[in-house]
């Protein structure tokens, strides 16, 4: 007789769902919420007990897997171009197909050889069952840095058109796009976009620039505060950052996500007052 432990089965889903989705919008930039991939993930999960429940019709998991990529590409790339979309649907797809592959070999896997160490705990195979899902998020975690971190996209160097929005402030201007700048958001992970002083103060209060008198400030800014480690050389900066509203490029229709950092020394970026990571040119 088949027995199948529905919450560990739901649980797996949407573990490999909210992580491939993650991955997508990552790779490509996409700026989208938490709440979004949480609910996309939990449709996905749900999705995949139903086809289990329901029984093995072809017909049936084909529809399913349909509605569950269209609500996908609607949910976290709807306001994104076309082709944009396209790449995120490919994206998603391919990693679900490798990540799934992955998490259900390992799982089976763990499940084999963790057989007896079940034994040792209160509640036997159930409880056997949730440790073995708990190492297999800590697998799926590792794996997912690692796909950031390899498939991150580079180009090279050249300029482009950005608009940058933070509250009622907004700016349009020339961007320099360089490949050596590879600096990361170490609180999200977002590439950071390097703004000039002169520019920021288009933007930002002058409290969020001097990182002074920031207790006066509207709780919604003091959250979007970040602290950007920079090395040069032989030495580690710590820039201010900010999370916007909003910034797009002139090529893509639709928000990348990115965080700002305020760069306050002289000079310029080649004449310009923003420097782009390469990574979200192009996507």
């Amino acid at each position: 007789m088949r027995v199948l432990y529905v919450d560990v089965y739901f649980l797996i889903n949407f573990t490999v769902d909210i992580i491939s989705a993650f991955i997508a919008v990552k790779l490509l930039h996409i700026k989208t919420s938490f709440a979004r991939l949480l609910l996309i993930s939990s449709v996905g999960a749900l999705a995949a007990v139903a086809d289990v429940l329901i029984g093995d019709e072809a017909l049936f998991t084909l529809v399913l897997g349909v509605l569950f990529l269209g609500l996908a590409v609607i949910i976290i790339a709807g306001g994104v171009s076309f082709v944009r979309r396209v790449k995120f649907l490919v994206v998603f797809l391919c990693t679900e197909m490798l990540l799934g592959g992955a998490v259900s070999y390992i799982y089976r896997v763990l499940d084999r050889y963790t057989e007896r160490i079940g034994e040792y705990f209160k509640g036997g195979s159930t409880n056997r069952k949730a440790l073995l899902f708990s190492v297999v998020i800590l697998l799926a975690i590792g794996v997912l840095k690692l796909f950031i971190m390899v498939f991150s996209n580079e180009g090279s160097v050249k300029s482009a058109r950005v608009s940058i929005r933070v509250g009622d402030s907004s700016v349009e201007c020339e961007a320099l796009v360089d490949s050596g700048n590879l600096v990361r958001d170490p609180m999200n992970m977002n590439p950071v976009v390097f703004i000039k002083e002169d520019l920021a103060k288009k933007l930002l209060p002058v409290e969020v620039i001097e990182l002074s008198g920031i207790d006066t400030l509207d709780n919604a800014y003091r959250k979007r505060i970040r602290l950007i480690p920079v090395t040069r050389g032989d030495a580690t900066h710590v820039l201010t950052g900010f999370l916007p509203d909003e910034v797009s490029l002139e090529e893509n229709s639709g928000a990348v996500d990115v965080t700002l950092a305020i760069d306050r020394e002289g000079g310029t970026y080649g004449g310009m007052d923003v420097l782009l990571p390469s990574c979200i040119v192009g996507i």
